[in-house]
Protein backbone atom coordinates (compact mmCIF):
# COMPACT_ATOMS: atom_id res chain seq x y z
CA UNK A 1 0.00 0.00 0.00
CA UNK A 2 1.22 3.50 -0.74
CA UNK A 3 0.87 6.22 1.89
CA UNK A 4 1.83 9.61 0.45
CA UNK A 5 4.81 8.30 -1.55
CA UNK A 6 5.87 5.88 1.19
CA UNK A 7 5.32 2.16 0.69
CA UNK A 8 3.68 0.50 3.68
CA UNK A 9 3.40 -3.16 4.54
CA UNK A 10 1.07 -4.81 7.03
CA UNK A 11 2.95 -5.93 10.17
CA UNK A 12 0.29 -7.92 12.08
CA UNK A 13 -0.92 -4.90 14.10
CA UNK A 14 -0.16 -1.76 12.06
CA UNK A 15 1.20 -0.52 8.75
CA UNK A 16 4.94 0.07 8.58
CA UNK A 17 7.35 1.54 6.09
CA UNK A 18 10.60 3.46 5.77
CA UNK A 19 10.74 7.17 5.05
CA UNK A 20 14.09 8.27 3.61
CA UNK A 21 13.82 11.70 5.17
CA UNK A 22 14.91 13.95 6.54
CA UNK A 23 11.50 14.89 7.86
CA UNK A 24 12.69 18.07 9.59
CA UNK A 25 15.61 20.23 8.44
CA UNK A 26 16.75 20.95 12.00
CA UNK A 27 16.33 17.44 13.49
CA UNK A 28 18.87 14.79 12.46
CA UNK A 29 17.57 11.51 11.02
CA UNK A 30 18.60 8.72 8.71
CA UNK A 31 15.90 6.34 7.60
CA UNK A 32 12.77 6.90 9.62
CA UNK A 33 10.47 4.02 10.44
CA UNK A 34 6.89 5.09 9.76
CA UNK A 35 4.17 3.24 11.69
CA UNK A 36 0.51 3.87 10.92
CA UNK A 37 -1.93 2.44 13.43
CA UNK A 38 -4.96 0.45 12.39
CA UNK A 39 -8.45 0.33 13.86
CA UNK A 40 -8.55 -2.51 16.39
CA UNK A 41 -5.31 -3.87 14.88
CA UNK A 42 -7.23 -4.98 11.78
CA UNK A 43 -5.78 -4.72 8.28
CA UNK A 44 -7.80 -1.67 7.23
CA UNK A 45 -6.46 1.23 5.17
CA UNK A 46 -5.20 4.33 7.01
CA UNK A 47 -7.89 6.79 8.09
CA UNK A 48 -8.16 10.13 6.30
CA UNK A 49 -7.20 11.91 9.53
CA UNK A 50 -3.96 9.90 9.67
CA UNK A 51 -3.20 10.95 6.11
CA UNK A 52 -3.87 14.59 7.02
CA UNK A 53 -1.62 14.31 10.09
CA UNK A 54 1.27 13.04 7.93
CA UNK A 55 0.63 15.78 5.36
CA UNK A 56 0.73 18.37 8.16
CA UNK A 57 4.12 17.08 9.35
CA UNK A 58 5.45 17.38 5.82
CA UNK A 59 3.88 20.76 5.05
CA UNK A 60 4.49 22.47 8.42
CA UNK A 61 7.80 20.85 9.24
CA UNK A 62 9.30 24.09 10.59
CA UNK A 63 6.44 24.60 13.08
CA UNK A 64 6.59 20.98 14.20
CA UNK A 65 10.38 21.05 14.46
CA UNK A 66 10.31 24.07 16.78
CA UNK A 67 7.61 22.46 18.94
CA UNK A 68 9.47 19.15 19.15
CA UNK A 69 12.81 20.74 20.01
CA UNK A 70 11.16 22.96 22.62
CA UNK A 71 9.35 20.01 24.22
CA UNK A 72 12.44 17.80 24.29
CA UNK A 73 14.56 20.68 25.62
CA UNK A 74 12.11 21.25 28.50
CA UNK A 75 12.17 17.52 29.30
CA UNK A 76 15.97 17.46 29.10
CA UNK A 77 16.44 20.40 31.46
CA UNK A 78 13.96 18.83 33.91
CA UNK A 79 15.70 15.43 34.04
CA UNK A 80 19.32 16.60 33.72
CA UNK A 81 19.87 17.15 37.48
CA UNK A 82 18.92 13.52 38.21
CA UNK A 83 21.34 12.24 35.60
CA UNK A 84 24.11 14.48 36.94
CA UNK A 85 23.62 12.97 40.40
CA UNK A 86 24.35 9.55 38.93
CA UNK A 87 27.72 10.86 37.67
CA UNK A 88 30.01 9.06 35.22
CA UNK A 89 28.79 8.58 31.66
CA UNK A 90 25.37 9.87 32.64
CA UNK A 91 26.77 13.30 33.47
CA UNK A 92 29.15 13.34 30.49
CA UNK A 93 26.29 12.69 28.07
CA UNK A 94 24.23 15.63 29.35
CA UNK A 95 26.01 18.90 28.58
CA UNK A 96 24.56 22.25 29.58
CA UNK A 97 22.22 23.51 26.87
CA UNK A 98 21.15 27.14 26.69
CA UNK A 99 18.61 27.05 23.83
CA UNK A 100 16.05 24.54 22.64
CA UNK A 101 17.62 24.13 19.19
CA UNK A 102 20.85 22.85 20.79
CA UNK A 103 19.12 19.60 21.73
CA UNK A 104 19.15 18.66 18.05
CA UNK A 105 22.84 17.79 18.47
CA UNK A 106 21.93 15.09 21.00
CA UNK A 107 19.07 13.34 19.20
CA UNK A 108 18.31 11.41 16.01
CA UNK A 109 14.74 10.76 14.82
CA UNK A 110 14.06 7.04 14.43
CA UNK A 111 10.27 6.43 14.43
CA UNK A 112 7.13 8.34 13.53
CA UNK A 113 4.00 6.60 14.82
CA UNK A 114 0.61 7.87 13.62
CA UNK A 115 -2.12 6.47 15.85
CA UNK A 116 -5.61 5.52 14.72
CA UNK A 117 -8.08 8.37 15.49
CA UNK A 118 -10.28 6.50 18.00
CA UNK A 119 -11.69 9.75 19.41
CA UNK A 120 -11.69 11.75 16.19
CA UNK A 121 -8.19 13.16 16.71
CA UNK A 122 -4.82 11.80 15.70
CA UNK A 123 -1.81 11.58 17.96
CA UNK A 124 1.60 11.48 16.32
CA UNK A 125 4.46 10.03 18.34
CA UNK A 126 8.10 10.58 17.51
CA UNK A 127 10.85 8.39 18.94
CA UNK A 128 14.48 9.47 19.07
CA UNK A 129 17.83 7.91 19.79
CA UNK A 130 19.50 10.26 22.27
CA UNK A 131 22.96 10.67 23.76
CA UNK A 132 21.81 10.83 27.38
CA UNK A 133 19.85 7.57 27.43
CA UNK A 134 20.89 5.19 24.63
CA UNK A 135 18.80 2.37 26.09
CA UNK A 136 15.44 4.15 26.42
CA UNK A 137 15.76 7.04 23.99
CA UNK A 138 13.45 10.03 24.00
CA UNK A 139 9.93 10.49 22.74
CA UNK A 140 7.23 13.07 22.25
CA UNK A 141 3.54 12.70 21.45
CA UNK A 142 1.70 15.46 19.62
CA UNK A 143 -1.92 16.18 18.83
CA UNK A 144 -1.68 18.75 16.08
CA UNK A 145 0.64 21.48 17.31
CA UNK A 146 0.13 20.59 20.99
CA UNK A 147 2.33 18.39 23.14
CA UNK A 148 0.47 15.49 24.78
CA UNK A 149 3.46 13.77 26.41
CA UNK A 150 7.25 13.86 26.44
CA UNK A 151 9.67 11.43 28.06
CA UNK A 152 11.40 8.20 27.11
CA UNK A 153 10.70 6.70 23.70
CA UNK A 154 8.07 4.44 25.27
CA UNK A 155 5.80 7.44 25.86
CA UNK A 156 4.62 6.91 22.28
CA UNK A 157 2.66 3.91 23.47
CA UNK A 158 2.23 4.48 27.20
CA UNK A 159 0.34 7.76 26.81
CA UNK A 160 -2.31 6.32 24.48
Amino acid sequence: MEFLNTDLEWDDFYWTGSFGGPLFDSIPSDHIRLQVGARDEEEVPPHGLQIRAWEALLEKSRDYSELILSGLFSHYTRIRPKYLQAGGDWAENMPVLAKSDEIAGLIRLRVVDIAWPHDGTVEVGLSFACNWDPEHGAGIVLRGLSIVDVGGADCLYASR
